[in-house]
This record gives C-alpha cells, structure tokens and sequence, in this order.
C-alpha cells in the first residue's frame, strides 16, 4: 500500500513539474512576442513613424520616434495620414479605418461602441481622436447624404469649440462649411474656409478654391448678391485680422 502511494505522489510530482516547464515556456513565448515598447504610429505621405506623441496643435505634431533622444520631430499637419494612439480602444482604430473608407454609418455604430469606462481611463489625446471620429462620421454622413444637416453641423461644431488644438481642426473646418454650404449659408461657409486660409500654404490654396465655390453656389441661389460676400485671397488676412501677412503670403522681393 505505502509502496503504491509513493509511485502516486511520484507520477503526481512528475505530471506537476511537466506542467509548471509549459507554464513556464508559454509565458517566455508570450513575453518575447510582446513589442519591444509600446508606440504610437504615424502615418505620413512618405513614411510610418513609431514612437510617441509628444504634443500638437492645429497646424503640426510634436513627434519622438522609437530610440531617439533629445527634442521631437514636427511634422507639419498636411503631412500627416493618419495618427493611431498605443493606448486607443481597439473601436477607436477600427471607426477611424472605416470613416477613411467613407463607411459613415459603420463608423458611427463602432464607435458608439466604445465605453465609458474606457473614455474616463483614456489620455487627453485618445479622448481627442475618439471625439474626431465620432464627430466626423456624423458630418461626414450628413454632408454625403444631404440629410440631418443641422445635427452633422452641431456635431462638428461641438468638436471644434471643445478640441481647439486638435491636428483635425483644419479638416473640420473644412467639414463645418461644407455643411454650412449644403444648408444654403454661403457667407457662414466662407467664413469658416476663411480659418482654414490661416493653416499650411496647401490649406490656404484649398480654402481659396472652396471659397469661390461658395460664391459660384451664393451666385445661382441669388443673383447680384456675389459684392455682399466677403472673400479672403492669398496674401490676404482673415476678416478683422491686423498686421503683416506670414511669410508665405508675401510676394517674392
């Protein structure tokens, strides 16, 4: 009986310890497939970056790429793709994807998806990109369908009053006029492309075509009422601006 009882306790030791060496080697596994840091990706129009976010504003991101020191890159705001956060709710990156395939509805039931919880856990700047998707697949959607205007305007006009320093402020801008325009406000949208004719060279070449298409639409709604509009050009000042124009308004000396 004793002589059975060790040739148990034998076998349970030796099925114990073959357990604890797969334990032991799942987990070695499952740390070595683990990224070496976490990161944050940016996308531009001529490379990935990986690393970290270190700040932005409405015209460039503040960005260290993995393994370097001292100050952060800045990558002007019209070189930028697409930014995805390390720590975003896995419905944020999916939402975004979607709304950058102008599935706008699909975007929006994602979206909606993401808690709570996961909002109050959330940095500043993954609340940021949340809050851009969210709002940007209901303007999106509206402007698309020529439906729920005023509810499409009031979301992206809420994202614009609340995210001032967003790197998407620029193309909400853009958003919020083309609603203003479908609405049937021409002067409203040009004002607000007026803003956008403050960003990047690029966007101020944009802003300056979109406004005379506002007042090519502000023309067949109502004939003679193109002089009441106001219209910034290149090398111009938003309305109520003061001072020399930047640099790159300037004419060549």
């Amino acid at each position: 009986m004793r002589r059975r009882d060790r040739q148990a306790e034998g076998l349970g030791a030796a099925v114990s310890h073959r357990w604890c060496r797969l334990l032991v080697g799942t987990l070695a596994i499952g740390w070595l497939a683990m990224p070496a840091g976490a990161a944050d990706r940016l996308v531009t129009t001529t490379e990935t970056l990986l690393g970290e976010l270190v700040g932005m504003t409405p015209a460039a991101i503040e960005f260290r790429r993995q393994g370097a020191s001292g100050r952060p890159e800045t990558i002007p705001v019209d070189s930028v793709v697409r930014l995805s956060l390390e720590t975003e709710p896995s419905r944020v990156t999916e939402a975004r994807q979607l709304l950058e395939q102008a599935a706008f509805q699909a975007a929006t039931e994602v979206i909606s998806e993401v808690t709570p919880v996961e909002l109050e856990v959330a940095s500043a700047a993954v609340r940021g990109e949340y809050a851009f998707v969210k709002a940007a697949a209901a303007g999106r959607q509206a402007a698309a369908s020529g439906q729920n205007l005023a509810a499409g305007l009031a979301a992206v006009t809420d994202f614009l009053d609340r995210f001032s320093r967003s790197i998407h402020r620029y193309p909400m801008l853009e958003l919020a006029g083309d609603l203003e325009l479908a609405s049937g406000r021409p002067a409203a949208a040009i004002a607000l492309y007026e803003e956008l004719a403050t960003g990047p060279p690029s966007l101020a070449i944009r802003a300056a075509r979109l406004q005379g298409e506002a007042l090519l639409a502000a023309g067949e709604r109502q004939p003679g009422s193109l002089r009441r509009l106001p219209i910034s050009r290149p090398g111009m000042r938003p309305a109520g601006g003061s001072g020399p124009p930047p640099d790159w308004e300037r004419p060549p000396a």
